[in-house]
């Protein structure tokens, strides 16, 4: 039924990319990944400037294992709207997955300078610092990492044991 509306509301108005984004995470629900790819390339190419899209491609590629074309997508996405900080994060997660630390660890640094509290990039930097031994900064970062409630009690127990354990004393 919810298909059915979303390609009704982009068959009514393509450059509503909001419409093909849910289309296409609808599909990517329900593991229609062939359907997800054509909701995307639609949406794409009638609303070629939509960072959500690009977003979202970029997810569906890094998930498909192709990293080089998913990282064309984020940055897409980034240079259309710079001041959001979730394609940052993503973006982080492929060069790491690509062992690129470097820029991976700058781009959480450039998540959280504009949102300070992101909890995926506030979690990721810490587990870092911890494996890294840069006890400092892992302290800091546990100290942000319980200022936010959109990361779970569980997650935040489990960065102190490996605080715990790395350093031998509380954060």
């Amino acid at each position: 039924e919810a298909i059915e509306s979303f390609k009704a509301c982009v068959e009514f108005d393509p450059t509503f990319s909001d419409g093909w984004f849910q289309l296409a995470g609808i599909y990517s629900k329900t593991d229609n990944f062939e359907a997800e790819a054509a909701a995307l390339a639609a949406g794409l190419y009638h609303n070629p400037d939509s960072p959500g899209l690009h977003l979202a491609n970029g997810a569906r590629l890094k998930r498909m294992g192709d990293y080089q074309a998913a990282i064309r997508e984020v940055e897409r996405a980034i240079e259309l709207r710079p001041e959001e900080a979730t394609p940052y994060t993503e973006l982080a997660s492929l060069y790491i997955i690509e062992s690129d630390y470097t820029k991976g660890i700058e781009l959480l640094k450039k998540t959280l300078s504009i949102e300070s509290l992101h909890p995926l990039a506030l979690s990721t930097l810490t587990v870092f610092h911890i494996s890294e031994g840069s006890e400092e900064e892992a302290r800091e970062n546990i100290a942000r990492v319980m200022l936010q409630p959109r990361i779970s009690r569980e997650d935040r127990e489990d960065l102190v044991a490996k605080f715990r354990q790395k350093f031998g004393s509380n954060p």
